[in-house]
């Protein structure tokens, strides 16, 4: 429920940053997440909800107890122009004049219509979770379910994607083996000296200094 002006602006702004306006349909398509159903799912005032019928409550108005049906058949649009109020007979002829009353199929990975995230926006959460960003602030960055983000978290969702490296990581690597790195951060958390362990393991002083900052990691 909206409470102010000012939460309407802020819900319309939220909206309109996670869509992209298609020139030729008219379709405002959710770009972030999509449920089971096909429908955009967002992450608003602490609850899940789907993201045409946010639409067509911000534009148009609370369609209270009545479907939100859409006339372009796109259920991932949300422009609020597409959408209609309707029963539940009108959604049922609605889903059989666009030949979507059969459930889409259940696919894997980020075939859209299913995945609730790209891979690629699973792995930049894996990479924040390991950066110590909160499952809140990941959930609001991304419009899905602090749960969402749990899952991810334990390796219950996006078991195939890895975390995305950082710039650096992207350079070529220092000529360090994984074992070399283990043994630099087991003297330091000895409270040896980066010369020391630099000059006893024949390592420049800036490579250890690169993996005591954590910007060289063992695999």
């Amino acid at each position: 429920m909206l409470n102010s002006l000012q939460d309407h602006q802020e819900a319309i702004a939220y909206l309109l940053a996670r869509v992209e306006q298609d020139p030729i349909s008219g379709c405002w398509l959710w770009r972030l997440s999509v449920g089971s159903h096909g429908y955009g799912q967002c992450f608003w005032q602490g609850k899940v909800k789907t993201a045409h019928r946010m639409s067509y409550q911000l534009f148009n108005g609370d369609p209270g107890d009545l479907f939100v049906l859409h006339q372009c058949g796109n259920r991932r649009c949300c422009n609020p122009d597409h959408l209609y109020a309707g029963t539940q007979l009108d959604n049922f002829h609605d889903m059989v004049r666009h030949g979507t009353h059969v459930p889409p199929p259940k696919l894997k990975g980020e075939e859209v219509g299913n995945s609730v995230l790209t891979d690629k926006q699973a792995s930049e959460i894996k990479r924040g979770l390991l950066r110590g960003v909160s499952a809140v602030q990941l959930s609001r960055a991304y419009g899905v379910s602090p749960s969402t983000i749990g899952l991810i978290k334990q390796n219950k969702r996006y078991k195939h994607v890895e975390p995305c490296l950082p710039d650096y990581a992207t350079r070529v690597r220092p000529s360090v083996t994984t074992d070399q790195v283990m043994e630099v951060q087991r003297r330091l958390a000895n409270g040896d000296k980066n010369r020391t362990i630099a000059h006893s393991m024949n390592l420049n002083e800036s490579t250890v200094s690169r993996i005591k900052l954590g910007k060289i990691q063992g695999l």
